[in-house]
């Protein structure tokens, strides 16, 4: 196992279950960098106590206190090079919450959502993270809709595969089939256009 695998499985792990443990991946002087343009997300940390803020929900353990329970599941790292060379992976995730009242402002009414995403982290010469930024799906998803994997623009999506529900779905409540912001996929939960 390589010592990114390695890390992205530990990273995987502790980010949902040792807040402590999780920031202790972390160098002193970081950039940990998670905007969105459609999300209603913090800011860029730039120290623990800042990404303590913005991790801490994620090791959430009381599925009755509408933070959800989390877990991330990794499905490929990638090997790279940071800045000037330095060690770098790209760990590409599925993330799933469950009984969550709210994510990142948006309601959801005590559903479980998933995601798929991407973290990329550069390292220092003792292995910490010094720079950490994320990407991932625009839409979420809830169990009993889920996610598509094919885009499709007819509003009808099969019904063995999951459902994209955008933000302003989840938001709204909005049945009808609109293209999420950012992509050409149809977000919908109902299989009949209004």
């Amino acid at each position: 196992m390589s010592d990114n695998t390695d890390h992205a499985r530990r990273w995987a792990t502790l980010i949902t279950s040792d807040t402590d443990a999780a920031l202790d991946l972390f160098a002193d002087e970081l950039l940990y960098d998670d905007r969105r343009d459609i999300d209603h997300v913090y800011d860029t940390a730039t120290d623990k106590a800042q990404l303590r803020a913005r991790i801490a929900p994620f090791a959430n353990a009381d599925p009755d206190n509408g933070l959800g329970i989390h877990h991330f599941e990794v499905l490929d790292v990638i090997d790279a090079a940071g800045v000037n060379g330095a060690r770098a992976v790209a760990i590409v995730w599925q993330w799933t919450g469950e009984h969550l009242e709210n994510f990142r402002g948006v309601p959801a009414g005590g559903r479980s959502l998933s995601a798929r995403g991407q973290t990329w982290h550069q390292f220092d010469a003792a292995g910490k993270i010094t720079a950490s930024r994320r990407t991932g799906t625009t839409s979420l998803c809830t169990s009993s809709s889920g996610c598509r994997s094919s885009p499709r623009r007819t509003g009808r999506p099969d019904s063995t595969r999951p459902r994209l529900l955008s933000p302003r779905e989840l938001r709204t409540g909005d049945r009808r089939c609109f293209p999420s912001s950012g992509a050409s996929a149809c977000a919908c939960r109902s299989s009949q256009r209004r």
